[in-house]
């Protein structure tokens, strides 16, 4: 497959596809994942391991209890990117289910409690549709912090169809 034909439309993504990917893979930071149709790159997202503190109340919220922990292990979307020619064809949202329905397995077998991600602005309102929720506690520049829980999920399932 030539990753040299994949274009975003977002030059820092398109390069960390093609320049970087492979040398995060090979250092143990991160690990990418693309999708092709007919052999031509349309996709992909890159997962790293994360951990994200809540606040008081998120927790009191969340869990029904006054007790803090330090960190809530996660998997982090590090990267997720669409190919400008297939953009519309809900691409980026099968990437999303993807990643919870990878991490649902992997928190069969190592302690994860939440899909992480740090959306451009821009990027929110999609993570918000498919049940995504802002952290309260980490704010990182313009990117906005935001969390998927894997063990109590909202009402509406991220299963159903685009």
């Amino acid at each position: 497959m030539d990753l040299g034909a994949f274009d975003c439309q977002d030059e820092d993504l398109n390069e960390f596809l093609k320049k970087d990917a492979f040398s995060y893979q090979k250092n143990g930071i991160a690990q990418t994942y693309v999708c092709q149709y007919s052999n031509q790159p349309v996709g992909f997202f890159s997962l790293c391991s994360d951990a994200i503190k809540l606040s008081d109340l998120e927790e009191i919220a969340e869990f029904g209890v006054d007790k803090t922990h330090q960190d809530y292990p996660a998997i982090k979307i590090a990267r997720l990117a669409t190919s400008a020619s297939y953009k519309g064809r809900h691409i980026g949202m099968f990437m999303v289910k993807y990643v919870i329905g990878m991490a649902l397995e992997f928190s069969k077998k190592i302690g994860c409690r939440f899909v992480t991600v740090d959306s451009m602005p821009n990027s929110v309102e999609f993570y918000q549709r498919l049940n995504f929720i802002k952290n309260l506690k980490d704010h990182s520049g313009k990117m906005e912090s935001m969390r998927f829980d894997l063990i109590e999920p909202p009402t509406s399932s991220v299963a159903s169809s685009p």
